[in-house]
């Protein structure tokens, strides 16, 4: 009998800790609901225009997930407020579509 075998599939917890570790900061899991303000304009005082929850957080940026629409597109700078944190310039890194109009975002603090 030849058992023929299947290559074994990572599970999900083993590609979250296999991206942890080629990250250079520590992630860390926000209060349950926390979420953030983005001001796109950047112009005067802060004016948040879109809000999103915030899905981690580290040292040097952080995940949301929002309604997005297309406003932020990667390379964009905008000021956002996490939390009760004062707003920071940040830069969209990345964007995924993870259902029809909803994106994980990733920023990337500039300050």
């Amino acid at each position: 009998m030849n058992a023929k075998h299947e290559p074994r599939t990572a599970t999900r917890d083993e590609k979250e800790a296999e991206q942890a570790n080629r990250r250079s900061s520590v992630r860390f899991r926000p209060d349950r609901g926390a979420g953030a303000q983005i001001d796109l304009r950047m112009k005067g005082e802060f004016t948040p225009e879109l809000h999103a929850l915030l899905q981690e957080e580290a040292a040097k940026g952080c995940c949301l997930v929002t309604r997005d629409e297309g406003a932020l597109k990667v390379g964009d700078v905008c000021l956002v407020k996490v939390g009760r944190l004062d707003a920071i310039k940040a830069q969209v890194r990345w964007r995924k579509e993870i259902d029809a109009g909803t994106f994980k975002i990733g920023l990337m603090y500039l300050e």
